[in-house]
């Protein structure tokens, strides 16, 4: 017996004498066996698998391929895929296997199996047996044929008294349904399976009234000539082929920091099972925002695992330029090939960090916390320079400059970890300050945090001496330092321009952004901007998810702002204080102790204020009488409602609380021409209302209703307080 292996790629391979076994692997083979009872395995690819005397067992596997097996008495299976099988001389079982076959016995008394597919059948001569059947394999059609008539096998030349029909196990005669054809199928005969409906085969030419249970067997061997012929040779075991090694990548190091040669990201491959005697070629595809080939060294797609090695190790070497860049990542995934099986992990990412810019990592294991790093030697941090250690926010108390005419400022891009200041982040300078979550939307799934919080530590402006220039705060997740005097963020003298976006404030007892009447320039500044924060858990009695005082222009926009206060507290959501114009939209606002948001004075001389697409659910959860889902009044620092240019309250959705607008007591609208209130839907609790007017002056508030919008009108019963009567619907 000789054993031979293909190799990788189109193998042409003519069998000895004596019985082989071959084994192929990838690739379009052809094999043509000698004498001998061969036993051929295709594998992958398109193959020609010819067997020659005596009896083979021939098995095409993956692909599209062609089984022949000449003389004596062949087993064949054509496996996977549409394939093609002949018989030849000898009585033959031929199995079409998965995917729509042609089945050809040729000569002598040969068992067609159409097996799974739509297979075509042809015994041709000899006394042959078309076989049908159903199965009980989980994923798998129930039957051999399926639910169309054009699923069903067809027997090209079944010859009633000289063929059988074969039934496997579990079919039986009196399971069959055996019916003329119609339409294209006329002049045939249909049989279905009575219990499953799918159509089992067609016989050509075939009268039905000609099949009786005469016809049927369940002995699926060939039928015996009428003279004794040898047993055939018992079909040989099939030797499983070696199985391929695995490979799986990480990254061992994910960070890659240009101009310093020590810190190079690499990638490490794995192979795990077969044989390491050979080297494995192993292919990958490289993407990410990071340029390959521009950005870090080319990496070519491809790398070799030498012989007698399980690992290899892709470095990802950045390429020096003076150009600022943002942290870019490369992303490699494997590649499937028929030399390996793709095991996991099968992607990784290294990220690029720029020497152009000011970096905070909260795990540089080499350096001390909060050491600055100076490569440049210039003293102060500057552009190169970089800002290492878990303590490293405190080194921002002195400022950041960065040699660069870029309106925004220095730029930290802070990495994922735990930042425990230990004292005030005193920002003086213009600033963005990027975390790992960046200007993502609201609701997003979010990467592994920069969480900043402990002990003693929050965030405070103090910009007397720059007040020009945006401070941006983009992407973190804070915590509370655990003092509930102290808030999370404090606007004490901000400065031009403040946003404060993608954050997440999370288990506060201390307000969440907070600006007041004692901060060291109260006339205000220019724009603030909260966008695409989460503020969840915000216990603290009194405190708030936002207290803005004295600002020009606030944008307060697609906000989420749940679970704030306690019982017995007195817990409101978004309150604003003497402002010159607002935008609140988009918000979402759901279990709030008292109020959801509240306007209270415009500074005089004041622009438009804007309450609009709103969201709010189980809000005034207390039911104070004179809150409400969203509730105006005056400022008790002086500013009065009646100062903007208008303040429009529309499209806001209050669901499931305890009032829906509340004019506070002591608020005097005049006439009420500043202000509009329409299309709004206050469906609010039983015993509460969806308007409570507890001021002065004439409220208009038609076109509002009272369940959805555009649903039903309110009426006077959804009104209430002691000047109700003042309340235009």
């Amino acid at each position: 017996m000789a054993v031979i292996n293909g190799m990788p790629g189109n193998n042409f391979i003519v069998g000895t004498p004596a019985s082989d076994q071959i084994f192929l692997l990838a690739g379009n083979d052809t094999v043509f066996s000698q004498q001998g009872g061969d036993l051929i395995f295709g594998n992958f690819g398109n193959d020609l698998l010819s067997g020659n005397e005596n009896n083979d067992s021939i098995f095409g596997e993956q692909g599209t391929d062609i089984l022949i097996g000449n003389q004596d008495d062949d087993f064949m299976n054509g496996n996977q895929d549409n394939d093609t099988l002949y018989g030849g001389q000898g009585n033959d079982i031929l199995y079409g296997g998965q995917g729509n076959d042609l089945v050809s016995g040729d000569r002598g008394n040969d068992v067609l199996h159409g097996d799974l597919g739509a297979d075509v059948l042809l015994g041709d001569g000899g006394q042959d047996i078309f076989v049908m059947g159903r199965r009980n394999i989980f994923g798998q059609s129930p039957t051999t044929g399926g639910p169309l008539i054009t699923d069903a096998d067809i027997a090209v030349d079944f010859e009633d008294g000289q063929d059988l029909l074969g039934l496997e196990p579990g079919l039986a005669f009196e399971n069959l349904l055996i019916t003329a054809g119609t339409g294209p199928f006329t002049g045939t005969t249909v049989i279905q399976d009575a219990v499953t409906s799918n159509y089992l085969m067609v016989l050509s030419g075939v009268n039905p009234n000609q099949i009786t249970a005469a016809d049927f067997t369940t002995n699926l061997n060939p039928i015996p000539a009428p003279t004794p012929t040898p047993t055939p040779t018992p079909t040989p075991t099939p030797i499983p082929p070696p199985q391929p090694s695995t490979i799986s990548v990480e990254a061992t190091t994910n960070i890659a920091v240009e101009g310093d040669p020590a810190t190079n990201g690499i990638f490490t491959l794995t192979r795990t099972g077969g044989s390491t005697a050979a080297a494995l070629t192993v292919n990958y595809t490289v993407q990410g925002t990071a340029a390959n080939g521009t950005r870090y060294q080319m990496l070519n797609e491809s790398v070799t695992i030498p012989a007698g090695a399980t690992t290899v190790e892709l470095p990802v070497v950045p390429i020096n330029n003076d150009s600022p860049n943002t942290v870019e990542d490369v992303t490699i995934t494997l590649s499937n090939s028929g030399f390996y099986i793709v095991g996991t992990p099968n992607t990784a990412q290294v990220k690029i960090l720029d020497d152009d810019w000011v970096y905070v990592d909260d795990n540089w294991a080499t350096l001390a916390n909060g050491t600055p790093v100076d490569p440049d030697g210039d003293g102060p941090l500057t552009e190169g320079d970089g800002i290492i250690g878990i303590n490293a926010f405190a080194q921002i108390q002195g400022g950041i400059n960065r040699v660069s005419t870029t309106p925004t400022g220095s730029l930290v891009q802070v990495l994922p970890g735990m930042y425990i200041p230990g004292q005030v982040i005193n920002i003086n300078k213009p600033v963005q300050l990027l975390g790992p979550n960046a200007n993502q939307a609201l609701g997003a799934t979010r990467n592994p945090e920069a969480t900043i919080g402990g002990a003693g530590g929050f965030v405070e402006f103090d910009r007397a001496g720059s007040p020009a220039g945006p401070i941006i705060i983009n992407g973190f997740q804070f915590t509370s330092d655990g003092i509930a005097e102290t808030p999370v963020m404090n606007l004490r003298d901000p400065g031009s321009e403040v946003v404060i976006r993608s954050n997440t404030f999370t288990n506060l007892i201390e307000d969440g952004i907070f600006r007041s009447l004692n901060s060291p320039n109260p006339q205000g500044f220019g724009t603030l901007t909260v966008q695409d924060n989460l503020f969840d858990g915000i216990t603290g009695n009194g405190k708030r998810a936002m207290f803005i005082y004295e600002v020009d222009t606030v944008n307060i926009i697609n906000n989420a702002v749940n679970n704030v206060g306690n019982a017995g507290e007195d817990a409101p959501g978004i309150l604003l204080d003497t402002i010159g114009s607002a935008n609140i939209s988009g918000n979402r606002l759901n279990t709030v102790r008292q109020q959801g948001i509240q306007v209270a004075g415009v500074r005089a001389g004041g622009g438009t204020v804007t309450i609009q697409n709103n969201l709010l659910e189980n809000i005034n959860t207390n039911n104070g009488g004179t809150d409400g889902a969203i509730r105006l009044r005056e400022s008790p620092f002086g500013a009065t409602l009646s100062n903007a240019g208008s303040i429009v309250v529309r499209d806001n959705r209050v669901m499931g609380s305890n009032n829906g607008l509340a004019i506070r007591p002591g608020t005097n609208l005049g006439t009420g021409d500043f202000l509009t209130v329409t299309n709004n839907a206050f469906a609010v609790n039983g015993g509460t209302f969806s308007i409570i007017h507890n001021g002065t002056g004439t409220l208009n508030a038609a076109g509002n209703f009272s369940d959805m919008i555009g649903g039903t009108a309110l009426t006077v019963v959804n009104v209430g307080g002691t000047s109700a009567g003042s309340v235009v619907l």
